[in-house]
């Protein structure tokens, strides 16, 4: 079930993502970047953790080229911040993913809602908004670009608890039951495919936000 939820909210993310910034490109790009890194972690790849240099490296650095590839092809494409805001509330399933795979012994509590994970406030507040937003309402300019500063702050800080959480040579949390579910399919494209793209979509609303208020 936690399978076919995350996939289910990735691709509706992907989808969400390109009707936002319909870039030539992204598609093919996507694709082939989760093919990749879903294939490695079908083989088993990432379950070498004492590998030496860590193996998931590769998931780490490539989610980073990944992201600025998404944001160079996108930023040209006069992106909507209502639907950049609309792909936000994948993060909602994403947090239901989390808690079943701390109860199948994947993650550990504080990755969780029920722990030190509170991005499960970005998918709430963002329902908010655009229930104000379709009542003509809530169209601050400031609110929208202090929304996406903190949404972004809500997933860097998970983040920083998913690495140091992780079975690798800096880990330092959550040594009684690791974050061993990003090392697995198809649960390595949370890092290598979701986090790129949801981290991009905040960028791009912010220049958007930015940009709109100079013309």
């Amino acid at each position: 079930m936690a399978a076919l939820l995350f996939i289910g909210a990735l691709s509706v993310a992907i989808l969400l993502f390109y009707r936002a910034a319909p870039a030539p490109g992204f598609f093919w790009f996507t694709c082939s970047w989760l093919t990749g890194t879903g294939s490695l972690a079908l083989s088993g790849f990432f379950n070498a953790t004492d590998a030496v240099p860590s193996r998931f490296v590769i998931v780490l650095a490539g989610a980073i080229l990944y992201g600025v590839f998404c944001f160079k092809l996108a930023e040209h494409e006069k992106p909507s911040p209502d639907r950049l805001m609309a792909m936000h509330l994948v993060r909602l399933p994403v947090e239901i993913v989390l808690y079943l795979l701390y109860l199948d012994r994947q993650v550990p509590l504080i990755m969780t809602f029920a722990g030190w994970n509170f991005d499960v406030l970005v998918p709430l507040s963002c329902m908010l908004i655009l229930a104000l937003r379709t009542a003509g309402t809530g169209n601050s300019r400031l609110l929208l670009i202090c929304w996406n500063l903190a949404g972004m702050l809500l997933l860097l800080w998970i983040v920083l608890i998913a690495i140091l959480s992780s079975p690798l040579p800096f880990q330092q949390l959550a040594f009684d039951q690791p974050n061993m579910a990003v090392m697995q399919f198809p649960y390595v494209w949370l890092p290598a495919g979701l986090v790129p793209l949801i981290f991009v979509s905040h960028l791009l609303a912010i220049k958007t936000l930015l940009r709109s208020r100079n013309r």
